[in-house]
């Protein structure tokens, strides 16, 4: 087992080598597009549509198509300037948003005393379709 050790370890340090230096090579090239840009390089506008994912009684789910959205990508590997890759945002595109009941929100104008169910956003971990 110790005459492994140090095979994993230049492994490890091969392939953080490789991530800094893609990494490195991919903000090279996304400040020099900075320099010249065009209309869609480095930064692009995608419209994003979005659907909410409302748990049925009988176990289903209901599909609603909600408002679309317009978000900033950049089109590079890694997330650069504060905006997300634009290969990931297409990828988000069209993915249900699930909603979870809660069955006594605070709600001081509609409830009157008696339990409320609100819809609210929930994370995707708990959304099984």
């Amino acid at each position: 087992m110790n005459r492994f050790i140090p095979h994993i370890k230049r492994a490890l340090l091969i392939a953080l080598i490789l991530f800094a230096v893609t990494y490195a090579g991919d903000y090279a090239w996304f400040r020099l597009r900075l320099l010249h840009p065009t209309a869609t390089n480095p930064y692009e506008v995608v419209k994003v549509e979005r659907f909410y994912a409302i748990p049925q009684k009988n176990g289903r789910y209901e599909f609603t198509q909600a408002d679309p959205i317009s978000q900033t990508c950049v089109h590079s590997i890694f997330p650069h300037g504060g905006y997300n890759p634009c290969w990931y945002v297409l990828r988000q595109n069209g993915t249900p948003i699930p909603m979870v009941f809660l069955p006594f929100a605070v709600n001081n104008l509609h409830s009157f005393g008696k339990p409320a169910v609100v819809a609210r956003p929930a994370l995707a971990a708990f959304f099984h379709p």
